[in-house]
């Protein structure tokens, strides 16, 4: 969830995450073989609002909230007051041009796109 703190999640937006996911795992290299179906969490949703109202922007120490044991986060710098989940998976689609998944080494940042594609 990227921008739970900007602006409350409509269900357009829920629906544009998914699609997104979607999208992302269509792309991935090479194609997975045993991808489980994926829905919007509002649970997930929840935690991600949780986390951003600490304004702690590292990812949390699951020893002191085990809650988010399993669970990651993208932080992007961007200029614009209108960003969109677009915008994000177009970030991430960009990092993928960086990654050889032979040698899992990046010739460029692409930590977010292995982030997302190692968890699809």
């Amino acid at each position: 969830m990227w921008i739970a703190g900007v602006y409350a999640t409509s269900e357009e937006d829920r629906n544009e995450i998914e699609e997104f996911h979607r999208q992302m795992r269509e792309d991935v290299q090479p194609t997975a073989s045993s991808m489980h179906l994926i829905s919007y969490s509002v649970e997930l949703e929840q935690l991600a609002e949780e986390w951003l109202a600490h304004r702690d922007y590292r990812n949390p120490d699951t020893k002191i909230f085990p809650q988010y044991e399993g669970v990651g986060q993208i932080m992007t710098a961007q200029r614009t007051e209108n960003l969109t989940f677009k915008d994000t998976y177009y970030y991430l689609r960009a990092q993928k041009d960086f990654y050889d998944f032979e040698n899992d080494e990046c010739e460029d940042y692409c930590g977010d796109y292995k982030q997302v594609s190692n968890n699809l």
